[in-house]
């Protein structure tokens, strides 16, 4: 992990705590089910520790999680933005802080009022318009799996809710789900939630069941290798490769390209005599391969496309 761009995401942090808008935190405060009487700054400054023990202990047990927050965004890495995303995840609390008849408070759409700050915030401290998307990104997205999982609890098809949701967070997923359990372990109040069903586990409780997706937020298990699967699983980012597999995953990935291109030939889509089949499938291999991740993978991982090259998994 990339310890200057950390360090410079902390300077950047501590910058942000002297702003008025962060110092307004600290005379918002919320009383519903998930914070009893508790600040909003008190509330974010526990986000902001929990995301770091978080990001060390994912990292520290799984090389994936350490490569995948160690890329590059902008001049930052992701753990770095991160970070930054934590300490503002809830800077538009403050005008949308509402006070029901029972005294209690919500305070809707404080996520997308929230994003809309954040880029007039962090121009003010040199951050690029790359970094500034991904910063305002988290915000917008992270009470997306919170919304998920009381969603799930009445859903028909729980599978298919879930899909369609983790499609809306899109390359944001696995920083979502950490940033979630932090977000969810600093509020002091712990309402009763209703049991969730999802690939056939249950889960008590919106943190059971991110446990669950992180563990398994680098594991596919036994996907038919359709080119459409798999360029959702490494859009997704979820897919890592052990480097001692990367000329079968290119050899892998010729053969499905060429399936592909020869059932749309088939089916009247491509004339061969016009189009040069080979440069096409060798431009498609070779940006899926710029897209891959190739790493160290824990022992109990498989590679895709491990024996069989119209199969992969990471099971």
């Amino acid at each position: 992990m990339n310890l200057d761009k950390m360090v410079d995401a902390l300077c950047i942090i501590e910058e942000i705590k002297k702003l008025p808008e962060i110092k307004n935190l600290k005379n918002t405060v919320e009383d519903n089910d998930y914070h009893v009487k508790q600040s909003v700054y008190d509330h974010t400054a526990q986000v902001f520790g929990h995301v770091a023990v978080l990001v060390k202990e994912l990292t520290k047990n799984n090389p994936c999680f350490e490569s995948y927050l160690d890329e590059n965004v902008g001049n930052f890495n992701k753990a770095a933005l991160l970070f930054i995303a934590s300490s503002l995840h809830d800077i538009g609390k403050p005008e949308t802080l509402a006070v029901k008849e029972d005294g209690k408070t919500n305070c809707l759409k404080h996520a997308k009022v929230g994003a809309e700050k954040v880029n007039d915030i962090l121009s003010k401290y040199g951050l690029n318009e790359k970094e500034m998307a991904y910063v305002s990104d988290v915000v917008t997205k992270h009470m997306n799996i919170l919304n998920l999982y009381n969603s799930l609890a009445n859903a028909d098809k729980p599978e298919k809710t879930f899909e369609k949701a983790r499609k809306k967070l899109g390359d944001k997923y696995i920083e979502i789900l950490i940033h979630s359990k932090a977000d969810l372990l600093a509020c002091n109040g712990h309402p009763e939630e209703k049991p969730v069903k999802l690939y056939g586990q249950e889960f008590k409780n919106p943190i059971e069941m991110i446990d669950y997706l992180l563990g398994e937020a680098f594991r596919v298990k036994h996907v038919r290798g359709t080119v459409k699967e798999l360029e959702q699983y490494v859009k997704q980012g979820t897919i890592y490769i052990s480097e001692d597999f990367k000329p079968g995953v290119e050899q892998g990935l010729e053969f499905l390209y060429k399936q592909d291109m020869q059932k749309k030939v088939n089916k009247g889509k491509i004339n061969p005599k016009k189009v040069n089949i080979d440069a096409v499938v060798d431009k498609r291999v070779q940006g899926m391969m710029k897209q891959l991740r190739f790493g160290n993978v824990p022992k109990d991982y498989k590679s895709i496309l491990e024996q069989r090259p119209i199969e992969y998994n990471l099971t």
